[in-house]
């Protein structure tokens, strides 16, 4: 059995998960939480009935009131906590509580969880005075003056509270890219700090930590990624990104976490065909309500109906068959009974279908290395791509600053100060991208043929309704200079006679001591430009 620990001293998740018994894993969880302690967490209500709560636990609130996952001390986030008695062990009534504090089922609470002597998943217990409805947990946002001041801001949060160092110019193309719906990539080769960039920048504005999950490298359909329905047990087989993504999707449309992001990372993207596992997200977010269908309605209807007046429906299932009634039942009974609490919790944690709220970000981290695969254009036509080529310098901390507060986000032309910008430097580059990358000809400077952004990439920035913005919070030639970083120069590879005749002309439009510039450098190798092969 591992021992590795972290920098904290506690378990490793890899570590925890070794533990393959509920006994060692109680164990574990006992030497930080012993009987009666209290344990503050965030969780989803699955049921209410008057005298027992079913929850799901997501999240612990620790005492700063940040949040570490459930899934750390559990085999999987969303493992079901019963609460059977309620004050002090008193009866109480469930129903009545709840409904006076406006909580019903797939509510976002925090709650008080008091241990019990034998940690079996199923017998704790909570004070009801506990109870309230939650958004994320989060400390007091801090007003920045502009955006260069945020992403400055963020660059010293990572710093002094996970050692992280990164570049102004990485943070700046990555929260530009996060305040628009595109899937984000993040590139580079291993050990640029990819992951922890998008599992800890959200953390320096207020948000949750991004959940980060790794893609395997047999992936190659959309059950990979979502589970899928068996029609044999008529249950849905879900995964660890169908769970995170329900679980963000919930909080992200309470109305008290509508200004907040909530990221999802998929790890190592490319070991898998992008295109092949992530189709159906690559179609549906550019709808402009994009929805996941994860079985038919018929499907649902037909639960529903075997499931409404059943009288073998176990009680924490909605039904009335208590445990001691099921004790007495046949074993063909007894198996028809579980069937059906399997049924009805596929209804309440798996809808047939949902909605992607637009607060929702889609990340993927990409090594460059030989054991990867190669994006298509369907993919890098719908996404953003961040470059981290090698390790930052340290970075300063601002003295006395201890970051205990997260920054305040906001669209980037929303900043109270815009940026400085010479207009007409940024007026000539703009003019100069139009030319040459959205005429219909495809004529660059010089007469050299440039590959053109489509009518769809074209709409994602230049011509996207928030240019302006991005132009009042970075400046006009900077917010050129972003844009061909991160949405022109991943699509070019060139060479022979393609790289002699268009070397320039590329050059030309990225012009010199700008991000675009130090890209171009890195991608040309004075035979060929490829970005993802250098």
């Amino acid at each position: 059995m591992s021992k590795e620990r972290g920098a904290d001293g506690r378990m490793t998740r890899g570590a925890y998960l070794a533990l393959q018994t509920m006994a060692q894993r109680a164990a574990y969880l006992r030497t930080f939480y012993p009987e009666g302690a209290t344990m503050r967490v965030r969780a989803q209500v699955a049921s209410i009935r008057s005298d027992r709560m079913t929850i799901r636990a997501l999240a612990f609130v620790q005492p700063d009131g940040r949040e570490a996952p459930f899934a750390l001390y559990s085999d999987a986030a969303g493992d079901m906590i019963w609460a059977v008695r309620g004050d002090a062990g008193a009866p109480q009534d469930f129903s009545a509580a709840c409904a006076q504090r406006g909580i019903g089922q797939g509510s976002s609470i925090t709650c008080t969880l008091v241990l019990p002597a034998h940690l079996s998943g199923r017998d704790v217990s909570f004070d009801m005075r506990t109870v309230q409805p939650a958004g994320v947990a989060a400390t007091e946002a801090r007003d920045v003056p502009s955006f260069e001041a945020a992403v400055r801001y963020a660059q010293g949060f990572l710093h002094y509270h996970y050692g992280l160092d990164y570049d102004m110019d990485v943070l700046r193309l990555y929260a530009l890219a996060l305040q628009t719906d595109q899937l984000v990539l993040l590139v580079g080769r291993s050990g640029t700090g990819k992951s922890s960039l998008a599992r800890h920048f959200p953390e320096a504005f207020g948000f949750p930590r991004a959940a980060v999950i790794p893609v395997q490298a047999g992936w190659n359909d959309r059950a990979d990624l979502l589970g899928c329905y068996n029609p044999i047990d008529q249950t849905y087989v879900a995964t660890p990104f169908l769970d995170a993504l329900l679980a963000a999707v919930r909080l992200a449309t309470e109305p008290v976490n509508r200004e907040r992001l909530f990221c999802l990372c998929l790890d190592e993207m490319n070991l898998a065909h992008v295109e092949y596992y992530f189709a159906e997200f690559l179609s549906v977010l550019q709808d402009g309500a994009p929805r996941i269908r994860l079985y038919s309605d018929s499907i649902a209807a037909d639960v529903r109906s075997e499931l409404a007046d059943n009288p073998f429906v176990p009680e924490d299932a909605g039904g009335g068959l208590t445990a001691e009634r099921m004790r007495t039942l046949g074993a063909a009974e007894r198996q028809y009974a579980e069937s059906l609490r399997r049924k009805a919790r596929m209804l309440a944690q798996y809808p047939p279908s949902f909605s992607i709220p637009r607060n929702v970000r889609f990340i993927g981290t990409l090594n460059q290395d030989e054991t990867t695969l190669d994006l298509s254009p369907k993919v890098l036509d719908r996404a953003f791509v961040v470059r981290l080529d090698a390790a930052a310098a340290p970075v300063e901390e601002a003295a006395g600053e201890r970051y205990e507060a997260a920054a305040r986000w906001r669209a980037a032309g929303a900043y109270p100060e815009a940026a400085a910008d010479d207009r007409k430097t940024g007026a000539r580059r703009l003019a100069a991208v139009r030319a040459a990358l959205y005429a219909p000809s495809g004529t660059a400077q010089g007469g050299a043929a440039l590959p053109t952004l489509s009518s769809r990439v074209w709409r994602a920035t230049f011509g996207s309704p928030a240019f302006p913005a991005w132009q009042r919070g970075l400046g006009t030639a900077r917010a050129v200079d972003a844009l061909l970083a991160l949405a022109f120069l991943p699509k070019l590879r060139l060479d022979g006679r393609a790289y002699r005749e268009q070397k320039e002309a590329i050059a030309r439009l990225c012009g010199t001591d700008t991000v675009s510039a130090r890209i171009l450098a890195a991608i040309d190798d004075s035979t060929s430009i490829d970005y993802w092969r250098s």
